[in-house]
């Protein structure tokens, strides 16, 4: 008994851990464009940055490399299966952190004419 209660123990704490953030790769068609979250410059793509599952936690994406159009867009969202399960499992905060951003985002810069 006491064993499948340090189990259920680990694998909460790993759904809890695993459900806060998610690790986004934002690549765009040109390499080198620079890209800000939210108004704040965060670096050139192709870029890896680790963003909130929170719910409510919205992230606005700004684009921009000279000679081509810029792109202003939100990210695009997914449900989390990990705070799901965690949900099922009697954890309330998982909940939170069902809505995030997913993992891979590709934007196309068009060229100034």
């Amino acid at each position: 008994m006491k064993k499948v209660l340090w189990v259920t123990l680990a694998l909460a704490l790993i759904v809890f851990l695993s459900a806060c953030s998610t690790s986004v790769m934002i690549e765009t068609n040109v390499d080198g464009a620079e890209v800000s979250i939210n108004y704040r410059p965060v670096g050139t793509t192709p870029l890896t940055i680790e963003l909130s599952n929170a719910f409510w936690e919205e992230y606005y994406v700004d684009i921009t490399k000279e000679g081509f159009r810029s792109v202003h867009a939100t990210l695009k969202k997914e449900v989390k299966v990990a705070p799901v399960i965690g949900g099922l499992l009697g954890l309330g905060i998982p909940w939170l952190y069902v809505w995030g951003p997913s993992p891979y985002q590709f934007f196309v810069l068009e060229p100034l004419e």
